[in-house]
């Protein structure tokens, strides 16, 4: 590899790549360690949800029932009525609702489900007839 071709030399290789030399030895030893070439895979919090399928079941009722509700009120009732070992945050929550629903993630901003077809055929239909009239409108003006 590389450290063959520049003789073994740390420093060479780190003025090739406009590194520090321990930056340069720190990624050798870890390639010859691992025998991987590339970033390690990113793999989140390795935290288990505080939220079980009952907690879930409470925040989609109510966001079902109350689009616009704010996280928290939903953290008040979760917080009030379940009883989550250690608590929970409106973090928490609001990633539940982004991730987590039985009826599909919903939008984090407004808390409506996610479009799932948006190009029905109906709505395809529509769009080309709108598409093919819209040159003839222009040209009647």
């Amino acid at each position: 590899m590389y450290l063959a071709f520049f003789g073994g030399n740390y420093s060479d290789v780190a003025m090739k790549f406009n590194v520090c030399r321990q930056s340069a030895k720190n990624v050798w030893r870890k390639f010859v360690d691992s025998r991987k070439i590339g970033p390690r895979d990113k793999k989140g919090a390795q935290n288990p949800s505080k939220l079980s399928g009952t907690e879930l079941e409470i925040i989609e009722f109510l966001k079902r029932d109350s689009p616009s509700m704010p996280l928290s009120k939903i953290y008040d009732v979760v917080d009030s009525y379940c009883a989550v070992p250690g608590g929970t945050s409106k973090a928490a929550i609001g990633r539940a609702i982004r991730k987590r629903m039985s009826c599909g993630p919903m939008t984090w901003k407004r808390t409506s489900n996610r479009p799932i077809n948006k190009f029905s055929p109906r709505t395809l239909i529509i769009a080309k007839t709108f598409l093919i009239t819209c040159p003839a409108l222009i040209l009647a003006k």
